[in-house]
């Protein structure tokens, strides 16, 4: 490996460690929360989207998430047994299910984003510091692009050479 790979490798597992640690440090923020419903985090994260999506299918939350469709889709599945979503099928092409909250789920979201509603002297981050962290996670979202893109483009070339 050259210096320039290695670097970029160490680079993504120091951010992979970094991802980890905030994917935990959210989940025990969330967890108490959201079990209180019945919920998961992902199965809250999953309502949420359903709740503020125009007509959302399975396929559409598996590319929000950028998860695994059939791995959408037990969620979905779990979800929709468990009383929260309920599908209904396209009038224009019965092939096509659109998800959408029961009862049970808009009171379970309600619930949960009640848990987070704050006037803004009661907020933990000054407005400052919101579009701070929204800017830093913007510039991830681009970095993670820009790195997924450029490692197709090498993965494309590398492929290739041994064609």
């Amino acid at each position: 490996m050259n210096n320039n790979t290695q670097c970029n490798y160490t680079l993504l597992l120091e951010t992979l460690q970094d991802f980890i640690k905030m994917r935990s440090s959210l989940d025990r923020l969330m967890t108490p929360i959201t079990q209180s419903y019945g919920l998961t985090p992902m199965q809250s994260a999953i309502l949420n989207l359903v709740k503020h999506s125009e007509k959302p299918t399975v396929s559409t939350l598996f590319r929000s998430f950028e998860l695994n469709q059939g791995n959408m889709s037990s969620m979905c599945k779990k979800l929709e047994s468990d009383g929260f979503i309920k599908k209904t099928r396209s009038k224009d092409d019965e092939r096509c299910t659109f998800l959408s909250l029961t009862e049970k789920g808009e009171a379970a979201i309600a619930g949960i984003n009640s848990v987070f509603s704050y006037t803004d002297e009661e907020c933990w981050l000054t407005r400052e510091e919101m579009k701070e962290a929204e800017n830093a996670i913007a510039v991830i979202r681009r970095t993670l692009e820009i790195v997924n893109q450029k490692f197709a483009t090498e993965f494309e070339k590398d492929g290739e050479k041994d064609a």
